[in-house]
Parts: C-alpha cells; sequence; structure tokens
C-alpha cells in the first residue's frame, strides 16, 4: 500500500520484504512474503516499462 500510495518506493517496499524473510520473529510465512514481493516486482517492471 504505501508504495502504490507513492510513500516509499517499490524497491524500498522489496527490500523491507527482504528484511521480513530475514527475521526470525515474523509471523508471516515465507511463501506469502515471496508471493507479495513477486507481486511487488510486477509492478516496478511495468512502471519502469512505462517510464522508458
Amino acid at each position: 500500500m504505501l508504495a502504490s500510495d507513492s510513500i516509499i518506493t517499490y524497491k524500498e517496499a522489496m527490500n523491507a520484504c527482504a528484511l521480513l524473510k530475514i527475521c526470525k520473529d515474523t509471523r508471516i510465512p515465507i511463501e506469502s512474503i515471496d508471493d507479495f514481493m513477486n507481486k511487488l516486482m510486477y509492478k516496478y517492471l511495468l512502471i519502469e516499462n512505462i517510464l522508458q
């Protein structure tokens, strides 16, 4: 949501997800984080291609 509202970049959102994956205390399944990261990457690539 923060990335889609342009509060943070998609790259920053991806970095935050990567940190969640290595956090030992998170209760979010890694598969869910990976799925979300894939969606972020797709949106990021779409935006990059539109801007070029």
